[in-house]
């Protein structure tokens, strides 16, 4: 019941938000094992979001915290091909 009423409040949760991200820009970064937001919510959001790009991770919530400086080199080359940000050198 308590979710139920959660989901019919707006508010700024990625639940309500999903759908206004530009799918063609949006990168979603999941852990498989992740028991803080489960793998159905992930699949969730994604398919609210429209489906954009997704990288799933073999950890769990905290593995993917712990470990995401080693991941940061491939989320910066993505954001730099499909974001484009020029370079403030």
């Amino acid at each position: 019941e308590i979710e139920s009423e959660y989901l019919m409040t707006p508010s700024r949760d990625p639940y309500f938000l999903a759908h206004e991200l530009p799918r063609d820009k949006t990168l979603i970064i999941h852990a498989k094992w992740d028991k803080v937001v489960p793998a159905k919510n992930g699949d969730l959001l994604y398919d609210r979001a429209g489906k954009p790009e997704r990288w799933i991770y073999p950890s769990g919530h905290l593995g993917l915290f712990a470990t995401f400086g080693s991941h940061a080199p491939e989320i910066v080359d993505w954001l730099d091909t499909v974001i484009n940000y020029p370079s403030e050198n």
